[in-house]
């Protein structure tokens, strides 16, 4: 026969396991609240202070494993637009290769990739034009048509081949 004192003891320590229960959840929301705006690394810390606080559970391991591969994954964008920006289209093609080999689902490398690709290709157009390559740029104007990528100023460096060409005969 359980006595008052058991009973009593019971409840309390269901009682504590619900509010544990209910820290962890609310951590657990607030990590992927962070993580929806993309604050990865304050979301990653909200995971180590849960680590800290309740131990290697499986919701902060799993956690902790998507947070760092979406940091990981960020990291691989920042250094491709950096290249891309600073137009070094060969170190933003191997870091790309490299993005895509870590992680090949990841969608966001097919646009990049054509970033690069047309980024090159329009600077090979404006390269081919100073250079005075008229077929080499219409050649290259033609496959950037093709691509996917946002060219800005094609339709400008199509006109400047057009007038070359003119000019030529």
């Amino acid at each position: 026969q359980t006595s008052l004192r058991e009973l009593l003891d019971q409840a309390m320590a269901l009682q504590k396991e619900l509010e544990w229960q209910r820290e962890i959840s609310n951590r657990l929301a607030r990590i992927e609240s962070h993580e929806r705006v993309r604050e990865l690394e304050t979301a990653m810390a909200l995971v180590q202070q849960g680590l800290d606080l309740y131990g290697a559970l499986p919701e902060f391991m799993a956690v902790a494993n998507r947070i760092g591969t979406s940091i990981k994954i960020l990291d691989f964008q920042q250094s491709i637009e950096q290249c891309i920006q600073k137009r070094d289209w060969l170190s933003a093609r191997a870091v790309l290769e490299q993005a895509a080999n870590s992680y090949p689902a990841e969608i966001t490398w097919n646009d990049l990739s054509e970033r690069i690709r047309g980024g090159h290709l329009k600077q090979e157009i404006e390269q081919s034009l100073a250079e005075g390559d008229l077929d080499h740029a219409r050649e290259r104007i033609v496959e950037a048509k093709q691509t996917h990528a946002r060219l800005t100023r094609i339709d400008a460096l199509e006109f400047e081949l057009e007038n070359a060409e003119e000019r030529r005969q």
